[in-house]
Formats: structure tokens, C-alpha cells, sequence
């Protein structure tokens, strides 16, 4: 299994906001990923995302997703 030098990381962050009625909102998120390649036709991504709303309450809703990918080139 030949794992290639340009095998990354990487991390990215952002940043909204809505505007609703009277109200406005800020979300905020951060990205972690990996992505290795074998060979020159598959490649392997994975990524944790966490996103949370900032609102006016004691309760702030948080959102976290993990994402796992297989491809092939042709």
C-alpha cells in the first residue's frame, strides 16, 4: 500500500449570521479532516464538524457530525 506525500490535514473554522424578524443570530463551526490517498485511484476522507448558534438563552443548540468517505478515480 503506497500512502503519497501529498496525504493532508486540515482544519477550518467559520462563521454566519441570520437575520429574523427582530433577532439576529451568530453560528459558528469548526471542520478537523484527514484524507489519505492509495495509489493513484482511492482516496480515504474523514472530518469531525462541531456547529453551535449563539443565541440570546442559557441554552445554546450545539450541532456534531462525523463524516467518513471512500472514493475511487478513474
Amino acid at each position: 500500500m503506497d500512502i503519497r506525500k501529498r496525504d493532508v490535514g486540515g482544519i477550518r473554522g467559520g462563521a454566519d449570521f441570520y437575520d429574523r424578524y427582530n433577532e439576529t443570530e451568530f453560528s459558528y463551526n469548526a471542520v478537523v479532516g484527514l484524507r489519505f490517498e492509495f495509489g493513484n485511484d482511492r482516496f480515504l476522507k474523514g472530518s469531525y464538524n462541531y456547529q453551535w448558534l449563539d443565541r440570546d438563552t442559557s441554552a445554546d443548540p450545539v450541532f456534531e457530525s462525523y463524516r467518513m468517505e471512500l472514493g475511487f478515480r478513474f
